[in-house]
This record gives structure tokens, C-alpha cells and sequence, in this order.
């Protein structure tokens, strides 16, 4: 009895004093490294190896709650039969809005070496049978420069069919140098032109399109915690990889709410060259939606960070069941 009450105030503390992490997990790792035989400690029946598992496991459980090791079974929706990735894509495009909406975000852009960039965004969504659009519209952050637009792109999303794009504004450098295409232009998925930056930034048009639902070639890698959910572990890849663009998308999908927790981008030569992270959800409309999308480069060291101006719902009004 002693035993578990003394191991649910560990896992207690370790919840509430999170930032005291190293603090936390010491006891754990000296017993770990303890040179002790299993003999009787001090007076009581407990022995010290009995004690280097208990010891064991919580550090074990604290690493899955950071989301450095994966721990199988920890969920409901765990079961020893396999899942079909060729399924479990098929779900995940298929999800699509309800409504048309429209919503404005704000763009932040921090590359290395230069000052930060702002720049207010505006998200038309239209639903059509079949289909829905998506219209990016990007204007300066100040209320003078609000008046022009400076980029617009336009997604459409068809219902099992890749996205077909339409861009218009300043002209920009794709991925590996050059201009990939002129002002006012339309151009289909796995294109060079879909690598286009959109506003100078970190997003691709072709993660805004989730180019890589559609790739070919599917598999599920394994299971992990992120951000205190397990997913699992999907690995994408295209069937020709086009220059400057991925040769794979590593996606961590949340096993009960089927929502997208992370996904990282690999080139051709395998460096990590995209992290994208959706952070803070909130429910709005009707839906649980993403307040702060973030993409990373660390071949360059750049960050962009779209901000979404959701206001979130009361609790009474939220389901039971968050992202």
C-alpha cells in the first residue's frame, strides 16, 4: 500500500512540476545507476532491486509523457490487428469542412539574419458539391497597407483527388533557386511550381494543399506519444521525387481523434528539412480547430507561424473529445 501511494505522488509531482523535470526524474536515475545488490534496504522487506524497477518504470512513463519514447498499449484504441495505411489516408482526406467560413490569421516570418515580417492573411473557404476552395489573400499588417494585396492563392480540394492550385501576386523563388511560375497562373499538384514559398515564407503551396495524403506509397512505421496523445506513425512517400521538393513526409496522426499532431519532411539525401507542428486547439463553430500553425527549417534556421483569430467557445459548448 505504502508502494503505490508512494508512486502516485511521484507521478503526481512530475505533472504539476513539469519545468522541475531534471529535479523530478534524479532519485529515479541514481537508483537506476545504483552498484546495489538486491538485498534488504534499511529496515523494512522492500529490496533495492525491487526498487530499481519501480524506479525504472516511472522514468520509463515520464520519457512517453514527453513524447521521447513510445510505450505500446496505452491507449483503447490500441489492438494487436493491424491498420491499413492506405485506409487510414483515405480517412484523413476525406475530412473537410461542413460550411463555408471565412476567418483572418496573422502571418509571422522569422529568418535568420533578418528582421521579423508580419502580414495579415484572409481564409475564404467555399464547400461545393464534390469540392471545396480555399483563398489565401495576403495584405500588410499596418491598416495603410492593408489596402493592397500583395498574394493571393486559391487551393481546391476535390473529394479523392489531388488539389489543383491558382496563384496571383509577386513573383517569388522556388525551392532550389529560380522562378517557377508567373503571375496569375494555375498549375496541378506534384508540380515544381506547387513548391513556391507562399509570402516569402516557410509554407510551401503544396503543404498547404497536404500534398502528401495523396503520394502513393503509405506505411505505418509504429506508434509514439506527442504532445501527450499516441499516434501513429505514418510514413509517406511520392513516386517520383521532384528537384528541391520531398522524397518523404513522416506524419504523427493522433489514434482516436484522426487529427494531424506533427509532421517532419525529408529531402532526397534524407535531412530534415520541414517540421511542422499545429499548436493550441480550439473550439470554434462546431469544430475543435487549430489556433497556431508552425513550420520549421533547420537547414536555415527560418520559423513562419500562421495565427488563426478564433475565438474559443465556452466549456459547456466544447465536446468531450479535444484534438
Amino acid at each position: 500500500m505504502k508502494m503505490m501511494f508512494s508512486g502516485f505522488l511521484l507521478a503526481f509531482g512530475f505533472v504539476l512540476w513539469r519545468p522541475r523535470i531534471p529535479v523530478v526524474l534524479l532519485p529515479s536515475l541514481r537508483m537506476l545507476w545504483s552498484r546495489e545488490r538486491c538485498v534488504p534496504v534499511h529496515s523494512g522487506t522492500v529490496s533495492a532491486c525491487v526498487g530499481r524497477l519501480r524506479a525504472w518504470l516511472f522514468l520509463k512513463w515520464a520519457l512517453a509523457w514527453l513524447g521521447l519514447v513510445s510505450i505500446p498499449g496505452t491507449s483503447a484504441a490500441d489492438s494487436s490487428e493491424p491498420v491499413d495505411p492506405q485506409a487510414l489516408v483515405a480517412e484523413l482526406r476525406e475530412q473537410r469542412p461542413e460550411n463555408d467560413s471565412e476567418m483572418s490569421a496573422v502571418l509571422t516570418i522569422r529568418a535568420k539574419g533578418r528582421d521579423k515580417q508580419q502580414y495579415s492573411v484572409r481564409i475564404v473557404t467555399i464547400v461545393e458539391p464534390g469540392l471545396w476552395k480555399t483563398r489565401y489573400e495576403i495584405r500588410g499588417a499596418s491598416p495603410k497597407e492593408s489596402e493592397s494585396l500583395l498574394e493571393a492563392m486559391e487551393v481546391t480540394h476535390f473529394d479523392g483527388k489531388p488539389p489543383r492550385y491558382e496563384w496571383k501576386g509577386r513573383e517569388s523563388s522556388g525551392a532550389g533557386g529560380g522562378t517557377v511560375a508567373g503571375r496569375g497562373s494555375q498549375f496541378e499538384a506534384g508540380t515544381r511550381e506547387s513548391l513556391r514559398p507562399f509570402g516569402g515564407s516557410e509554407f510551401w503551396i503544396a503543404d498547404l494543399g497536404l500534398e502528401f495524403l495523396f503520394w502513393p506509397e503509405h506505411k505505418i512505421v509504429g506508434r509514439q506519444v506527442r504532445r501527450t496523445r499516441e499516434c501513429f506513425m505514418l510514413e509517406s512517400r511520392p513516386s517520383q521525387v521532384i528537384e528541391g521538393g520531398y522524397a518523404k513526409v513522416l506524419s504523427w496522426i493522433d489514434i482516436k481523434t484522426r487529427q494531424l499532431v506533427r509532421a517532419e519532411a525529408f529531402d532526397g539525401s534524407g535531412r530534415k528539412v520541414k517540421m511542422f507542428k499545429p499548436d493550441e486547439f480550439v473550439y470554434f463553430k462546431g469544430q475543435w480547430r487549430v489556433k497556431q500553425l508552425a513550420i520549421e527549417s533547420p537547414l536555415t534556421g527560418s520559423e513562419s507561424y500562421l495565427i488563426f483569430n478564433l475565438r474559443s467557445q465556452s466549456a459547456a459548448e466544447k465536446p468531450g473529445v479535444k484534438p
